[in-house]
Formats: structure tokens, sequence, C-alpha cells
């Protein structure tokens, strides 16, 4: 027998999820092609992984001598443990972050990814309106028994169509009042 046998709820909760989870991969694939699609047509963007993975080692080697140079003695984390102070990167590591930042298409990058940004934002709304088979079908007794397998209290973090972040936090009751709304 199965774990979710005397759980028939809690099937119906995965069973969402499995269709759920079908429906944002096939939203984010579309959204990534599309991006990359433009990627390959705009000039703006020739090479733009190579020099996004450079101006990241930058401001990585940056951030490094931030920490380095902003360390004060006696500095605690959380659990009240001593911090230790950051390494600081090699000459040869500053010296490359010098030369990124230095570079005459540094400004021209930054202005791109920002439009990649909001290209991709715009087409997330854009199809996130498109139709799809949603998942449906919940009776109130699978509502009930979900509601008694998940609670009320506390929250949960979806996938969604969501413009920058392609997630979203709910508590658990506006998730289940969503699928009350969408689905019974």
């Amino acid at each position: 027998m199965s774990e979710y046998s005397d759980h028939p709820s809690i099937a119906v909760v995965l069973l969402l999820s499995a269709k759920y989870t079908k429906i944002t991969e096939s939203f984010n694939a579309l959204i990534a092609d599309a991006v990359k699609a433009l990627k390959e047509k705009d000039e703006k963007y020739k090479d733009f992984d190579k020099k996004a993975q450079e101006f990241a080692e930058m401001e990585r080697i940056e951030q490094q001598i931030s920490e380095h140079d902003n360390w004060q003695e006696g500095q605690k984390d959380a659990d009240g443990n001593e911090i230790p102070r950051p390494a600081m990167p090699s000459d040869e590591q500053v010296k490359r972050a010098e030369e990124l930042r230095n570079r005459d298409d540094r400004e021209a990058f930054y202005a791109a990814y920002a439009d990649l940004k909001q290209a991709e934002i715009d087409l997330r709304m854009k199809h996130a309106a498109d139709e799809v088979d949603e998942p449906s079908g919940l009776s109130s007794a699978e509502l009930q028994g979900i509601l008694r397998c998940v609670g009320t209290e506390g929250t949960v973090t979806l996938a969604v169509a969501h413009p920058i972040t392609g997630k979203h936090e709910w508590s658990r009751r506006e998730c289940l009042e969503f699928l009350a709304a969408n689905f019974c």
C-alpha cells in the first residue's frame, strides 16, 4: 500500500502540483527561448553571455575586497560566533577586476543588460495572459482534505509567471482561497 492511499487529499495536491509544474516549466522555457532569440538577433547582445560572466567576476572580486576592507574586529554572526576576516583577493584578481571596470564596453553591457531584463519582463507579462489548460476539478471533499493536509498557518512559495522572480510567496490561506476560486 502506498503512503498516499490513506490520504487521498495528498494525492490530489501532488497531482495539481505536477500539472502546475508542467505549465510553469513550459512557460519558463518559452520565455528563455524568446530571450535567447532576442540575444541572437540584436547586435547589442553580441557576446552577451561571455561579458556577463566577466563582469560578474569583477563584481564578485569587488565584493570580496569590500568584505575584507569593511570587516571589523569582534564581528559576530547570527549565532554569536566570531567572524574571521575575509580573505583579500589575490593581486592578480584585483588587477583583473580593475581591467574589467575600465573596459570601454562596460557601460554598454550594463545598458544592454537592463534592456534585456526589461524585454524579459515584457515577454513574461505578454505571455502570462496566454490561455493554458489549467488543472481543474477539485471537489469540496478534496478541498477539505487539502485544507486538513496543508493547514492554514504559515506560507507557501509557488512558481508563477511573476515578471521578475518567477515565484510568489503566499500565506497558506491565500493559497487555499486560490485553489477554491480556480479549481472548484
